[in-house]
């Protein structure tokens, strides 16, 4: 299977992980995806930084891992896609890994599939908008099933296995799209009593100098986010703050609500 596996500092996104099991963990990155969005930079990858896994070579590399860290963040792309995703996974569940499943939720039924089956520790489910509009906008596609009612249906899917499933909702915020957002956010999620939100500031690249999106400074969303818990007491210790890209790769950088 194609992969490129990296580091990854920061996943789970967690606040009762320890440093030992954040430190050392590893993304494993599938090289296929049924969005473009505007804010990723997954397009822009290199065909060279994905490399051809079979079962063997994959269980291999999971042992020399498994040295480092146990935290496994299997993301994309999108990763249920890969037809080798249910069997991966559980080579590294076998070897006593603990599995960060990161998805835009656009297949619900693979996901209920491998949570059903214990193969999931963590889902986190990027949100690519407040609305179906903003969601078709942001993911650069036109189909509203697979990125707005299927994302809505993992979600409802994923709550109500919340005593073995840790589930984790993204939206990424902008200095253009901020006004109310939180509020929408949370009203969006609040029937899903063990969801976490976490909001990302969006993080700069290179690639995104040509559209007209800007992120918030940090400080400033941070305080309202700080003013949001303080008034909604149901979402302290459920709210994650990425403020910018340094919570790629630095968990100290991450807050926690």
């Amino acid at each position: 299977m194609h992969y490129e596996i990296i580091p990854n500092k920061f996943a789970p996104k967690r606040k009762d992980r320890s440093d030992s099991m954040t430190t050392n963990s590893h993304s494993i990155c599938y090289g296929k995806c049924n969005c473009n969005c505007i804010f990723c930079d997954f397009n822009k990858r290199p065909e060279s930084a994905y490399h051809d896994y079979d079962d063997e070579f994959f269980a291999e590399v999971i042992d020399v891992l498994m040295e480092k860290g146990n935290n496994f963040k299997f993301t994309g792309g999108e990763p249920t896609l890969n037809p080798s995703l249910e069997r991966h996974i559980q080579i590294v569940k076998d070897k006593g890994g603990y599995v960060y499943l990161d998805s835009n939720g656009s297949n619900p039924q693979i996901l209920e599939g491998l949570i059903q089956k214990g193969l999931v520790d963590v889902l986190g489910i990027s949100l690519k908008g407040i609305d179906a509009e903003e969601a078709l906008k942001t993911a650069n596609i036109k189909n509203k099933t697979l990125i707005w009612d299927n994302v809505w249906e993992t979600i409802d899917m994923a709550s109500k296995y919340s005593d073995s499933v840790r589930l984790i909702v993204t939206l990424v915020f902008t200095q253009e799209n901020r006004e109310g957002r939180l509020t929408k956010f949370s009203n969006m999620l609040k029937k899903f009593p063990n969801v976490y939100m976490k909001i990302n500031n969006l993080q700069r690249d290179d690639h995104q100098e040509s559209l007209n999106i800007h992120s918030i400074e940090i400080s400033s969303l941070h305080n309202e986010i700080e003013k949001f818990v303080d008034e909604n007491e149901e979402w302290k210790n459920r709210v994650i703050y990425i403020p910018g890209a340094d919570g790629v790769s630095n968990y100290d950088s991450i807050i926690f609500f």
